[in-house]
């Protein structure tokens, strides 16, 4: 069996306002089924206390946090300078990931196996045009390398979201095919694609036994590409994907989230009191009818058309009824 390091980056958004994180139950099922497979290190980017690292002290070699505001990238970049490289080299594969999901859905064991047989340098649960970050794994050739270093010695603070995903998301992957390293993804958009054509009959069936007829005549699939959130989420799932984002959840223009509770008992045996009890603590439950996420998903169209924003390479296109009207260029050199 390979000896995996896996660096968790942790986030609690309601903990920044009350100056006081949780981890949250979820957190510590993921980090416990985790440290089935490898040895974990926790960093949290909040103010926590001791009483709230000791959920999670039984399943990890290191655990801390304080409010940095560098994302996972931050939190990666700090465990990786508490544990050093001499260390690390100790190790096989290295494992990026964060608490932005709920899982394990399906054992990891699954993915595990898979991706193990394919002796790959780098690879990520899913990913359209590159690794999708909130679960990598890297082998020594690839984190032992001078570029790695150099890249998580020099994450900073960034106001864009959408920076951050371009500058070190894509960073990272950049590095990693500049290098000529060997890529793979446990599920890919072609893997969702191939898989929504010849199931369509079944997954719609599926679908059918827990949303009533009138809301499903606003979901609509797009399995061209993978896409976590809306109702797409529910392919990678039903293709076992260990991991479910917390977002697909509280996107508002999504109606399925309001079904949640039947999915994921009817497919899977994940504990769904874990996900109850972070929606609740979170205030962020779905409402128990559809209607008002249905009226979400029409006024998001007709805002997009309005008035959105486009990333296209290093540009932010500003667009007005779909006319751009505005462009702006931004740094995502490390």
């Amino acid at each position: 069996m390979k000896k995996r390091a896996c660096l968790i980056g942790g986030f609690d958004k309601q903990g920044l306002i009350d100056n006081k994180g949780i981890i949250h139950d979820y957190v510590v099922y993921f980090v416990e089924k985790l440290s089935e497979f490898c040895d974990v290190y926790f960093y949290t980017d909040n103010p926590i206390c001791e009483e709230e690292l000791a959920k999670v002290r039984p399943f990890t070699k290191y655990a801390a946090g304080h409010r940095y505001g560098r994302y996972d990238f931050g939190s990666w970049s700090l465990l990786i300078k508490e544990i050093g490289y001499d260390k690390l080299e100790q190790y096989d594969e290295l494992i990026l990931t964060n608490d932005s999901c709920f899982g394990p859905m399906f054992p990891f064991k699954e993915m595990f196996d898979k991706m193990d047989a394919q002796n790959l340098d780098a690879w990520s649960i899913c990913g359209n045009k590159f690794l999708m970050s909130f679960f990598v794994v890297l082998n020594k050739k690839v984190f032992m390398h001078d570029d790695f270093k150099y890249f998580f010695d020099n994450i900073k603070e960034e106001e864009d979201k959408y920076v951050v995903i371009k500058k070190y998301e894509h960073g990272l992957n950049s590095l990693i095919t500049e290098n000529g390293f060997s890529t793979g993804l446990y599920i890919s958009n072609q893997d969702v694609k191939s898989f929504y054509k010849k199931n369509k009959k079944d997954i719609h069936k599926k679908i059918k036994e827990v949303v009533p007829f009138w809301p499903r005549l606003f979901i609509r699939f797009s399995p061209n590409k993978i896409r976590l959130y809306e109702e797409d989420f529910v392919l990678p799932f039903f293709m076992h994907m260990p991991l479910l984002k917390k977002i697909s959840l509280h996107v508002t223009t999504s109606v399925l989230p309001v079904y949640y509770r039947d999915l994921i008992k009817d497919n899977c045996d994940y504990p769904i009191e874990l996900i109850d009890s972070f929606l609740e603590k979170s205030n962020s439950a779905p409402p128990a009818k559809p209607w008002p996420r249905i009226k979400e998903k029409i006024k998001d169209k007709l805002k997009r058309f309005m008035h959105d924003k486009k990333y296209r390479g290093d540009k932010i296109i500003t667009r007005v009824f779909t006319i751009p009207i505005k462009s702006k260029k931004m740094d995502y050199k490390i």
